[in-house]
């Protein structure tokens, strides 16, 4: 069974990996044919941005599917939450506000970035549908040292924990 869903699971990352492809063809097309004004080029750069997401994800389904381990690394926590806050602003519409805190010093966290970023995005994206009159949603990060008794079951040492609430 496990197979048949890995084939699967395969054959459909690599039909929508196609379907990406022409989106940021068609993508960089409109940028070096068209004249666009400030606000048109930022919204250009952040839906390709989400499209290449897109292929990521399609690479993590992939990888998946073959049983393949995901590219941790170190990730700038800040810059992080700066890009979740810019993906993110056109999205929510006007009912939801969107609050994201990070700590100047902010560690780095040790993840795959992109797993984590699409992570927070759903998470905030589920937060706004379970809110259709409006609130408010926040993401913060924050620097956690844990001792030698073990928290949740991981070893001691230094963490970047994230937190994503929502009024709804």
């Amino acid at each position: 069974k496990m197979d048949a869903v890995g084939k699967l699971t395969g054959g459909i990352a690599h039909d929508f990996n196609n379907l990406l492809a022409a989106v940021l063809g068609g993508l960089s097309l409109l940028d070096r044919r068209v004249s666009l004004s400030d606000e048109q080029r930022r919204v250009l750069t952040m839906t390709r941005h989400a499209a290449e997401q897109g292929t990521e994800l399609v690479g993590r389904l992939l990888a998946c599917a073959r049983r393949q381990q995901l590219n941790a690394g170190r990730v700038e926590t800040t810059r992080l939450c700066a890009t979740v806050k810019n993906l993110l602003a056109h999205t929510l519409g006007g009912l939801v506000e969107l609050n994201v805190q990070a700590p100047h010093d902010a560690w780095c966290a040790f993840a795959d970035e992109a797993q984590l970023e699409l992570a927070l995005m759903n998470l905030v994206i589920n937060a706004r549908d379970a809110m259709p009159e409006g609130g408010r949603v926040s993401i913060s990060a924050r620097n956690e040292e844990i001792g030698k008794a073990r928290t949740h079951g991981l070893p001691p040492g230094p963490y970047v924990v994230f937190s994503v609430e929502d009024t709804g």
